[in-house]
């Protein structure tokens, strides 16, 4: 009888220890993603060309990614061009902390993404004025080397994606822009195929 209420003893130590040392154990969150092309999200089909109305001008494109009144991101187009001189440029600007736009990590440029590519937040996010495309070039005649000079990776792309993230606590919101870029020597316009929200992320276990 002894013995058994020995064996009893340690079998009920055993189970204590064992709940106890859950509690010990960190819960998991759940790791959220979005897939870009997800028809789950919320679209908006635009294929509109934007561009500055003159010669000189430049443009600001906003959107509201989240659709809460507060604008997030804008594109901003500035395009000068004569005879003699070429001058654009085309970037992308975060307008507050929260929002965040997926980028490489050797250059703060957007990372250059594809139909089907996941956006996690585990990703390299930065909230930034990025300054994505540049060109300028100056003739022979006006003392120039007659060569347009251009800097950025965003050049005659068709389709790609710029990945967008707003970050709220437990709930991030993804997106995406669809858009394509000219080929032309100097930018002076783009189109923008398509704005997403993913306000329902998905979600898996690590």
């Amino acid at each position: 009888m002894k013995r058994y209420r020995v064996i009893l003893f340690i079998l009920m130590g055993i189970i204590y220890y064992s709940c106890n040392n859950k509690d010990d154990i960190p819960n998991e969150q759940p790791a959220t993603f979005a897939v870009i092309g997800d028809l789950d999200a919320n679209i908006a089909i635009l294929d509109s060309v934007i561009y500055p109305s003159y010669r000189g001008d430049s443009l600001f494109f906003p959107i509201d990614l989240d659709l809460d009144g507060i604008q997030d991101y804008r594109f901003y187009i500035y395009n000068n061009y004569s005879p003699c001189i070429f001058l654009s440029n085309f970037r992308f600007d975060c307008l507050h902390d929260l929002a965040k736009v997926y980028t490489n990590d050797t250059i703060q440029s957007p990372e250059i993404l594809k139909l089907g590519d996941t956006l996690t937040v585990d990703k390299h996010w930065l909230s930034a004025k990025f300054r994505i495309l540049d060109a300028s070039g100056i003739c022979e005649l006006a003392g120039g080397d007659g060569i347009i000079h251009k800097s950025g990776n965003w050049f005659n792309l068709s389709n790609k994606y710029i990945g967008l993230l707003i970050e709220k606590e437990g709930n991030p919101i993804y997106g995406w822009i669809k858009l394509s870029v000219p080929d032309y020597d100097w930018i002076d316009s783009l189109t923008i195929h398509e704005i997403a929200m993913c306000d329902k992320a998905h979600t898996n276990r690590k």
